[in-house]
């Protein structure tokens, strides 16, 4: 079976949330194929990339989602 993933759910995997975390575990253990495309992962992608170029302190988002990862490595993700 093939799934596509919204990058809210990629995101919310992060955090530990339950079923996102249950469904990218299991693409990886290959029970199903995982379909992305350019433009779901470039958002994630490119705001991820902004930030290290910058060596920006923080991500402010307004993605639920997002901000419950809390960090990425020193980077802090804020509202």
């Amino acid at each position: 079976m093939r799934l596509v993933l919204d990058t809210n759910v990629l995101v919310a995997s992060l955090t530990g949330k339950a079923a996102p975390r249950q469904l990218v575990d299991a693409a990886r253990a290959e029970r199903f194929q995982m379909c992305t495309s350019d433009p779901l992962l470039g958002e994630l992608l490119r705001v991820l990339a902004c930030a290290i170029a910058a060596s920006a302190g923080l991500i402010v988002s307004g993605d639920k989602d997002l901000r419950a990862v809390r960090a990425f490595g020193a980077i802090r993700i804020v509202s």
